[in-house]
């Protein structure tokens, strides 16, 4: 029977700043999402993330070689020195079920939400498939989404981390993937790729990402700066700006936008030819 954490002490305190200074937490997060792809042939022989604090103790006590093992190749020395010296301090933490009155504010609490770490990245991964689905116009494929959403609020449930936020977002993905893939059969496909990737960026281009955006001069004259028509125009005289962000926003490859680049630019001069100089 293992104790149940009371409220939070000076010493959590202490342990959690020794944690973050030696790197061990983001040494966790990534052994967790380990955990969850099932990398390493190790990670699959020890329930590291069983409910049963008993299984779960005796995973990180029976598999200590393969949590070490993973630090020693992709975490840092920092954290080689904690497990050296604290490995069973950082187990207790990691064994305790914490229904205590400082529930949500303990050090086990936030060690144990990383346990969800392998799922908020495939969410992460699931959204960009089906923006770039969206932007190219073709089928969403993943069918396995919803059954994926499913498994990540399960996990968020274990966890008194994960907020109303978090669980919108799942919400929203799958509303988002749903409305997709009824619409689909009747979206429009008229639009080039190089088309489409332009559109995105015009509507939701992130300047502050972008270095060679701020870089561009901006026209002086009678129209504001930050007038949408004066940031396309300048942004359309620099071929190796517009290059960079429509192959990263857009991951458009490059000859697509070499074929695109002339004509959307031949258009855009007959439509703004006063802003824009030669």
């Amino acid at each position: 029977m293992y104790e149940k954490p009371g409220k939070c002490t000076y010493k959590e305190k202490c342990d959690e700043k020794e944690m973050r200074l030696y790197k061990v937490e983001d040494c966790l997060r990534s052994f967790y999402y380990e955990v969850y792809s099932g990398a390493t042939n190790c990670t699959k022989l020890y329930n590291f993330t069983s409910d049963d604090m008993e299984v779960r103790k005796k995973a990180f006590t029976s598999g200590k070689e393969c949590l070490l093992s993973f630090n020693n190749q992709s975490c840092w020395k920092e954290s080689t020195e904690y497990f050296k010296n604290s490995y069973d301090k950082l187990v207790d933490y990691l064994t305790i079920d914490n229904d205590g009155p400082d529930q949500c504010n303990s050090l086990n609490d936030e060690l144990n939400s990383y346990q969800c770490v392998g799922y908020q990245y495939e969410v992460s991964y699931y959204s960009s498939v089906l923006k770039m689905a969206k932007l190219s116009q073709k089928p969403y494929e993943k069918n396995e989404t919803g059954s994926m959403i499913d498994e990540t609020r399960k996990c968020y449930r274990k966890s008194c981390k994960y907020t109303t936020e978090d669980y919108q977002k799942l919400d929203k993905l799958y509303e988002d993937v749903v409305n997709y893939i009824s619409d689909y059969p009747v979206a429009p496909k008229s639009l080039s790729e190089f088309d489409r990737c332009f559109d995105h960026i015009l509507q939701y281009i992130n300047d502050d990402y972008y270095d060679c955006v701020r870089r561009i001069p901006q026209k002086s004259g009678n129209i504001y700066d930050s007038a949408p028509t004066v940031k396309l125009t300048v942004f359309l005289r620099d071929k190796e700006c517009m290059k960079q962000v429509m192959t990263h926003a857009c991951w458009l490859d490059l000859q697509t936008f070499e074929d695109g680049w002339e004509a959307t630019r031949n258009q855009m001069k007959t439509l703004w030819k006063e802003m824009i100089d030669e």
